[in-house]
């Protein structure tokens, strides 16, 4: 799984599509496929199925700080049928030892591990179940969290629930070393469901709160035996270790609402091959990576990059390469038959030079304040202005660099919108905001080319309005300001034979509502939306309702290319998500980006690809 700090900057540096946040604050995501056939709760995982469920990211501190990295690695996988909820476990341990051995007790005073689950997802009557390496089950339910009142029902049951244990290496016995034990549980869907909405059952698209934990106490050892660490200073055993799949933030599990999200699909785990809508999907599915520079690599290795790119069935990239190092690899990716175009970040700009000699050209916020020295968010979050005739001008004479390039097929414009006036659902808590409205600190633009022109055309200056954020035409009024601009831009690269293409936000009902972008009324060639589900708290299945949007939004002739965030996805579930883009109509998919790409997303990637062309 994906750490959203390592992102966030991949992100800033290579597309500059949302602010930075914090490791601490990601939540994390599991999806959890079907399984095809019986699967025997012994802890052995020894079923086909179980080989092809994925396993999670190793376990985090509970507190989420990197530098509290556990010593010992745990990771789980998951799966479920029309019966069962079966999760495995495996953790590494070099003395497995446990002691109590009554039912409800509390397991936790040995290394243990643990599931919370919270299928409504409201924080209220949620479950935790323990097991040590004993297979002593402590199963209770918590009417909230403790913080807020809750109590721990212990006398709650889990009718039904299976365990296995299977331990590598000795039990109880210090003077041997183990390597592992592993947990292997079969819960029963319709316990879980007692009491629940029925729309929380299992079943395509529906989410969960969950969390996995594992309690490690630190131990010395004394001929055979493992003895609790005392502390030097009063001689109790020394605080557990808290190490978890999705960060806290803090110690303290009880906190529902950070836990991550389970997702079920009804998909069987086992691979299925892309499902076309029809054979004239089939033959015009493209597959293309956003990039980055890459300045420094040699002819050689451009090669060997592009190389693969064809035996793998990718049709073209959007790379930020600069002039020169376009007129090197383009002469190379013609060779391997890759398509090339300029990815070219259009409004965001930071150059100093620019911000001092041209500070009216970049975005004013209903607070009146210049992005300039006020930016939304995060201090790079600088952006010109589309109502300004000397920006068009300036964007024009930089894609001069570009539009002489023999061969380069086009250009794909990024950061063509206004600053996030609402940012996505996932990002919100991160900031530690609630955008319900359009709030002043994030609504652009109001500088005085936009409000003379607005006046000009409705006889009413926005700042004087009550409202303004609820003004239908003061809103369609900046819509019009950008697809003006998008139109200049379309005939400038027209005329010189390159085509233009955009990243841009979903919908287009909802990148209007965030970003400003009416992006169905653009003439473009193609569009790759960034449909990155988990800035949305999206399932997999929404990824085809976007997809599904936008196709029917655009004008016949336009391509539309589902953008897929990789390091949100596993290798079984870009499948899905190709899939689902498929069932949106997609021409195809633009996958961000290449650097973020596992040996195991191009296995899947190819094996993809290769049912295509069957």
């Amino acid at each position: 799984m994906n750490k959203l700090l390592t992102t966030a900057l991949l992100i800033f540096l290579i597309s500059g599509f949302f602010p930075v946040v914090s490791i601490a604050q990601e939540a994390g995501h599991y999806t959890c496929y079907r399984a095809s056939s019986p699967i025997v709760t012994d802890g052995i995982l020894n079923e086909p199925d179980w080989a092809r469920a994925e396993w999670s990211h190793d376990f985090v501190d509970i507190t989420g700080d990197p530098k509290l990295k556990p010593g010992l690695q745990t990771r789980i996988k998951l799966l479920w049928d029309d019966e069962n909820i079966y999760i495995a476990a495996e953790l590494k341990e070099p003395h497995v030892w446990a002691k109590v051995q009554k039912k409800d007790d509390v397991v936790f005073q040995d290394n243990d591990f643990e599931i919370f689950l919270d299928p409504d997802g409201n924080g209220t009557n949620y479950y935790e179940i323990e097991v040590n390496a004993l297979g002593t089950i402590w199963d209770l339910m918590l009417t909230r969290s403790y913080k807020n009142g809750g109590k721990p029902l212990s006398d709650w049951d889990l009718k039904g629930l299976k365990t296995g244990i299977h331990i590598r290496g000795s039990f109880n016995d210090a003077s041997k070393p183990d390597t592992s034990w592993t947990v292997e549980m079969a819960l029963p869907i319709a316990g879980l469901m007692e009491g629940k909405k029925a729309g929380s059952k299992p079943a395509e698209g529906v989410q969960w709160k969950v969390n996995f934990s594992r309690v490690e106490w630190q131990i010395d050892v004394d001929n055979s035996s493992c003895i609790k660490k005392p502390d030097p200073l009063t001689g109790k055993p020394l605080p557990e270790q808290n190490w978890v799949w999705s960060p806290m933030g803090e110690v303290n599990m009880h906190i529902p609402s950070r836990w991550g999200r389970l997702e079920f699909s009804s998909e069987a785990v086992n691979a299925e091959a892309l499902k076309f809508k029809n054979e004239k999907q089939r033959q015009v599915f493209q597959v293309w990576f956003w990039m980055g520079a890459h300045a420094d690599w040699t002819s050689k290795e451009w090669d060997s990059v592009l190389n693969g790119f064809q035996s793998a069935g990718v049709h073209g990239i959007l790379t930020q390469a600069d002039p020169s190092t376009l007129r090197k690899l383009i002469p190379i990716a013609q060779k391997h038959g890759i398509v090339v175009e300029k990815w070219f970040v259009a409004m965001m700009n930071n150059d100093k030079d620019l911000i001092k000699s041209h500070p009216e050209w970049f975005v004013i916020s209903r607070e009146g304040k210049s992005c300039i020295s006020d930016p939304a968010y995060v201090g790079y979050y600088r952006f010109l202005c589309p109502s300004n005739p000397e920006v068009i001008k300036y964007i024009k004479k930089r894609l001069d660099e570009y539009l002489d390039i023999a061969g380069l097929e086009g250009i794909h414009l990024d950061y063509i919108r206004y600053p996030d006036v609402i940012l996505p659902k996932a990002l919100q808590p991160v900031y530690g905001i609630v955008q319900d409205r359009e709030y002043p600190a994030y609504d652009y633009c109001y500088c005085k080319v936009c409000r003379d022109n607005f006046q000009l055309l409705t006889g009413r200056d926005p700042v004087s309005m009550g409202h303004p954020e609820n003004d239908t035409a003061w809103r369609n009024f900046r819509y019009r300001q950008l697809n003006s601009f998008i139109q200049e831009l379309s005939v400038y690269c027209h005329q010189e034979k390159k085509s233009l293409s955009a990243a841009v936000f979903p919908g287009p009902s909802l990148s209007k509502q965030l970003v400003r972008q009416e992006w169905d009324q653009w003439p473009l060639d193609a569009f790759m939306p960034m449909l990155y589900r988990n800035f949305y708290f999206g399932n997999l299945d929404w990824i085809r309702a976007e997809t599904a949007e936008g196709v029917k939004a655009l004008h016949a002739g336009n391509f539309l290319y589902s953008g897929l965030y990789v390091p949100s996805l596993t290798p079984r579930e870009l499948r899905t998500a190709i899939n689902k883009s498929l069932e949106g109509g997609a021409n195809g998919i633009c996958l961000f980006n290449y650097e973020a790409m596992s040996v195991d997303h191009w296995k899947a990637l190819e094996e993809c690809l290769g049912s295509s062309r069957k």
